[in-house]
């Protein structure tokens, strides 16, 4: 029983695959095998059929994967197969085509945190915002280094804020010697050398009345200021879901 059981687990897994590269002969013809060993193995309960779509910015490529997954859920019904649920919508089908395809519920990931899932707008609001506070402020001269390596040689005399939050926390070590900054006091803050394990070092010279636990935003809104997950992505050479889910438990969630 339990090789019965990985086998049917084995060609599930296998079934999935195919849906989005195979013919429509070949799926339908593993979907009535895998019904074949449902039909044999007792205590099984199939809670859902589902899929993922690809490629949502190629409308006929989607169609044809969708299509496909309509063609398993057919033969199910037609074998009187019981199972939960019917779902294929992530964030960016369900949004790109509205009330196109209509399942029992829709995975929205990215949508739940107001990133927007296409490159056109959707409307969403960002509802997530990543923020610290600066814990030591240094004045440094022309010629100074700033963190590790020889990106961070200072071309002229500067004021830098320490921030404590690095790699070790999620923040993409990828954005260090970019364009990428923070926001303090509402005013663009430069990211200055290399991320670090634990903190960035920021140029903070033109933010006025800066102190230790000025707040800091590194993803979020600050007066007249935004950095979105996009922009952070954008310049760690990413996508927005990379950067949020590299977030680590180092970062103290809040619920607002």
């Amino acid at each position: 029983m339990e090789t019965e059981a990985k086998n049917f687990e084995r060609d599930f897994m296998k079934l999935i695959k195919e849906i989005g590269i195979e013919t429509k002969e070949i799926i339908a013809e593993e979907t009535e095998k895998l019904i074949e060993k449902i039909k044999v193995i007792p205590n099984i309960d199939i809670m859902s059929i589902y899929s993922h779509i690809s490629d949502v910015g190629n409308e006929k490529e989607t169609e044809k994967q969708i299509a496909r997954y309509e063609r398993i859920v057919s033969i199910f019904d037609k074998n009187e197969v019981k199972y939960g649920v019917k779902h294929i919508q992530a964030s960016p089908l369900l949004f790109k085509y509205k009330g196109k395809y209509n399942y029992d519920f829709a995975r929205v990931g990215m949508a739940i945190y107001g990133m927007e899932p296409l490159s056109e707008k959707t409307g969403l609001y960002p509802v997530v915002k990543l923020s610290s506070k600066i814990i030591n402020i240094r004045k440094l001269s022309k010629g100074e280094k700033v963190s590790y390596g020889s990106h961070g040689i200072l071309k002229e005399n500067k004021t830098v804020g320490v921030i404590p939050v690095g790699y070790a926390h999620g923040l993409q070590k990828q954005i260090e010697n970019s364009s990428a900054y923070v926001l303090v006091n509402g005013k663009k803050a430069k990211i200055l050398g290399e991320v670090c394990m634990d903190m960035i070092i920021v140029d903070v010279t033109e933010i006025p009345e800066i102190k230790i636990g000025s707040e800091v935003v590194i993803v979020g809104k600050q007066g007249n200021e935004e950095i979105t997950l996009l922009q952070m992505a954008e310049w760690a050479g990413t996508i927005q879901d990379d950067i949020l889910t590299k977030w680590n438990k180092g970062i103290k969630r809040i619920l607002v």
